[in-house]
């Protein structure tokens, strides 16, 4: 819409440009940079162009790509689909995304700065981070700061894990875990992108326990745990409910009914 002339307060502009498979991968060597750790599919970007000083504003920012191998970064992750709006500069950005691991549906929403926050922030701003991470009926929670000149190693968050069962989790972080089913669990969380995650004031509730503490998670090389957890609750039984037992003989049970001596 170009009535009278750029000076004209009511001119705008739609943008829409899009690539082919490769295309980011090719324009990253020909700048003289290494291949990227992830394949983008195909991206698209659509924008609208409107009167500002000493540039024009941008608006209804709009970049998604296709389906993306994320395996460089989170092992047999693949992305089918991301996306990153912003109304305009001056307001946050939402990223989305969604993609499968281990046979498991996963779904990303993250919410940042404003793109002029994130542009014109000095190197020791503190950005504002929420993201949430859904597995099914499995939901992950996070809210913090990150620091430019710090990183997201050096960054806290205030987490929190909604699961039906734990177990079903496993899959999808690599990982072996027990069953406990009902399970909330809250903590900071800090030593993102490091070799040791840190829960500090954790909180865990599930049908078989409950209890508070502190766990250091080493997940480099072989993985390995620490910390202390002091338990309210604590259904030992509920642990080996579901271990195999042989046909007309009672579920096995952590702590066999054996009768004690007692007498004195």
């Amino acid at each position: 819409a170009w009535p009278r002339g750029p000076e004209h307060p009511a001119w705008s502009l739609a943008l829409e440009a899009q690539t082919e498979p490769g295309t980011i991968q090719r324009l990253a060597r020909r700048f003289g940079q290494p291949d990227l750790p992830l394949a983008p599919g195909p991206l698209a970007l659509s924008a609208r162009l409107g009167p500002g000083s000493p540039f024009p504003t941008v608006s209804d920012l709009k970049v998604s790509a296709g389906a993306t191998d994320a395996g460089a970064m989170v092992p047999g992750l693949r992305l089918t689909r991301a996306e990153l709006r912003a109304p305009s500069f001056e307001h946050p950005v939402a990223v989305s995304a969604q993609g499968r691991r281990s046979g498991a549906e996963l779904a990303l929403a993250l919410t940042l700065p404003s793109l002029r926050t994130m542009l014109d922030s000095p190197q020791d701003a503190a950005w504002p981070v929420q993201a949430s991470v859904t597995a099914g009926p499995s939901r992950r929670t996070h809210a913090g700061e990150v620091r430019r000149d710090r990183g997201l190693g050096a960054a806290a968050f205030e987490a929190r894990l909604v699961t039906p069962d734990l177990a079903r989790l496993g899959p999808v972080l690599g990982a072996t875990l027990p069953r406990l089913t009902g399970l909330t669990a809250t903590a900071r969380l800090s030593g993102l992108s490091t070799r040791e995650l840190r829960l500090a004031a954790l909180s865990v509730n599930a049908q078989p326990l409950e209890g508070q503490g502190e766990l250091t998670i080493g997940v480099a090389g072989r993985p390995s745990l620490r910390g202390r957890l002091a338990m309210r609750r604590l259904d030992l039984d509920a642990f080996g409910a579901d271990a195999p037992r042989r046909p007309g003989r009672p579920a096995q049970r952590m702590i066999q009914d054996i009768a004690l001596p007692l007498e004195t």
